[in-house]
């Protein structure tokens, strides 16, 4: 379990057990909501952080033809959110919420405050959905997008507690199964979910009368699903899941931890109704984690989004990347400079000095700022002015430094710049490259003659082929 579900878990029970209504009393029963939102004007800010992995457990068979790490997928996202109740929609009623939000770091506990966004979110019968404002990048979308709102229950909308509820109080039926890309892959499903109200729980962080629910949900989906043409895996996901709300009366809710587990297994063979001799499993692990806590107001970066609240655009600062020159810096030619009010100024009020240098696509490099006047941070982008890597103490103590993998052949941007608007000082500036990625001479071969001997090769294959041959090119232009 998770050191914030832990936290949270004993937060609730300990407020639970210390509220608890002297004998007779009858307390107001406290209405649950489908949508969490209080009467327009009201605000709150947040911090949200989203985790997910989906890993390969077990791989035989006709699924030895796809590369693990092709199946297997790891993300988390984070951002500090200040979220406004707005009047509903005038030309459709559609209750709305104002979403500023900031990306944060949580490996390093880093502010991004260049990559800031300023939409609205109306919510519909299918949760909050996209209304206007800064388009969001995909990798940010779920934790801006305040869908934790709305629908909330773990339980299927017929089986959902909303309504008045006392202390103690619980429930349980069918689950809710939000699984977008999945409602069509099951024919049987077969998952329960209940519920608890625990009543008060005390005042967490000074959130007058809040009150606790919990939730949990297991059981097993089955079903088919198209591989390719004709071809199917037989589906079953074993899954379960939990989750507690901290709400606030006539406010937006505390906070929230959600998380859910399983294991889905694929196999083809006769059960898939596959063709003969064409048989394999796959198993893997599927792990979610939404954590949202409201902090204090005053911790959100308003100075980190420009007068229209939108992303920091570093082309709209400077002028367009792609018809300027910079300083060039090379390997072994480390370069000095000093910053101040004749430098370069970003619109967060702290000055900048800009370089640029030219990589092969697959190739390490490595960047370091290091000062004894100022604390460093440093930006890479691409000509376009895209940010492709940040960092602020990554070369220890007030030093930056970032380690990336150029994804193409070209040039690029470095921003020597400070944490804090206003500082000045001499620094130093050193990029050194990293070893070629390395080629897998025998399987490119094995690869390579297999395509020229005529017999059936499989996508998967043909793909892992094009992959070697460009590590192939880019080692032998290292070698030049």
């Amino acid at each position: 379990m998770p050191a914030a579900w832990a936290f949270l878990l004993l937060l609730l029970l300990a407020g639970a057990a210390a509220a608890q209504p002297s004998e007779g009393a009858d307390p107001e029963p406290f209405v649950l909501e489908p949508l969490l939102l209080p009467p327009p004007g009201t605000e709150a800010v947040y911090y949200i952080e989203e985790f997910f992995s989906q890993l390969v457990l077990e791989q035989d068979g006709f699924f030895l033809l796809a590369p693990p790490d092709s199946m297997e997928e790891m993300s988390l996202a984070a951002v500090v959110a200040h979220y406004t109740v707005l009047e509903p929609d005038p030309e459709d009623g559609r209750p709305r919420v104002l979403v500023r939000a900031v990306a944060f770091d949580p490996e390093y506990g880093d502010l991004l405050y260049w990559l800031g966004w300023q939409a609205t979110y109306a919510f519909t019968e299918n949760g909050a959905v996209w209304a206007g404002g800064d388009p969001v990048p995909a990798e940010y979308e779920d934790v801006v997008n305040p869908d934790w709102l709305a629908d909330w229950s773990l339980l299927a909308p017929q089986d959902a507690p909303y309504g008045p509820v006392r202390a103690g109080d619980q429930w349980e039926g069918a689950a809710h199964l939000d699984i977008e890309e999945l409602a069509d892959m099951f024919s049987e499903v077969d998952v329960s979910a209940s519920g608890r109200f625990l009543g008060p729980v005390g005042e967490p962080d000074g959130a007058e009368n809040a009150v606790g629910v919990t939730e949990t949900m297991r059981g097993r989906a089955a079903g088919l699903m198209e591989l390719g043409e004709g071809l199917y895996a037989q589906v079953d996901f074993d899954v379960e899941g939990e989750q507690l709300y901290v709400l606030v009366p006539g406010s937006l809710p505390h906070g929230m931890t959600g998380l859910v587990t399983g294991v889905m297994e694929f196999v083809v063979g006769p059960e898939s109704g596959a063709p003969a001799g064409v048989e394999g499993v796959v198993a893997m692990s599927m792990y979610y984690d939404l954590y949202v806590e409201q902090v204090d107001a005053g911790l959100f970066p308003w100075w980190a989004l420009d007068e229209s609240g939108g992303e920091q655009e570093f082309n709209g600062l400077i002028g367009d990347l792609a018809f300027r020159e910079f300083a060039l810096l090379t390997e072994g030619r480390p370069a000095a400079g000093v910053l101040g009010a004749w430098s370069d100024e970003l619109t967060d009020g702290t000055y900048a000095d800009f370089y640029e240098f030219v990589g092969e696509a697959g190739r390490r490099v490595f960047i370091e700022m290091r000062s004894s006047d100022l604390d460093a941070y440093l930006f890479l982008l691409d000509r376009d002015g895209n940010v492709l890597a940040a960092d602020d103490d990554g070369a220890g103590g007030v030093d930056a430094r970032i380690d990336y993998t150029l994804p193409y052949s070209g040039s690029y941007v470095v921003i020597a710049n400070t944490f804090f608007p206003g500082e000045s000082g001499l620094y130093t500036l050193e990029l050194t490259w990293g070893e070629p990625p390395g080629v897998d001479f025998e399987r490119a071969v094995e690869l390579i003659e297999l395509l020229a001997s005529g017999r059936t090769v499989h996508p998967g294959e043909l793909d892992e082929l094009e992959r070697l041959l460009e590590q192939l090119l880019e080692h032998i232009r290292s070698r030049r």
